[in-house]
């Protein structure tokens, strides 16, 4: 249940990178993974802020049925983290098709420009 992920380091700050000559590949393991070998009963809370990684890992709670349990989800979302990609809607759509509700706080920091990262807060509670 190994997953590679890879990151680029700028500085003290890294984030999910496809492609930089500053890549570095990180291996990790999925929550339900770990859940599973900690003998853990039941997980009432997640954080994630995992710098990009986070389509993939709210996928893989899905798909796993971990996200069928009722708890409470703070999530950092890095939208635009590559300016081509627009998944904040699909990243939705997956905890509503769990039963969560949402709540969103981004900074507002005019001027809007088209494709520019965007930290986005969310907080996921099951209804």
């Amino acid at each position: 249940d190994d997953i590679v992920l890879t990151f680029e380091t700028r500085g003290p700050a890294t984030f999910v990178s496809e492609t930089s000559a500053l890549m570095e590949n990180t291996i990790t393991i999925t929550i339900d993974t770990f859940v599973e070998q900690e003998k853990i009963d039941r997980v009432d809370f997640i954080k994630m802020d995992i710098e990009g990684a986070e389509m993939e890992v709210l996928k893989d709670l899905d798909e796993e049925g971990v996200l069928k349990q009722k708890m409470d989800l703070l999530i950092e979302y890095h939208h635009h983290l590559f300016a081509e990609k627009d998944r904040l809607g699909e990243f939705l759509r997956i905890l509503e098709k769990n039963g969560y509700g949402y709540q969103l706080k981004a900074m507002l920091r005019p001027p809007f420009r088209e494709k520019t990262v965007e930290d986005i807060m969310i907080w996921g509670y099951k209804k």
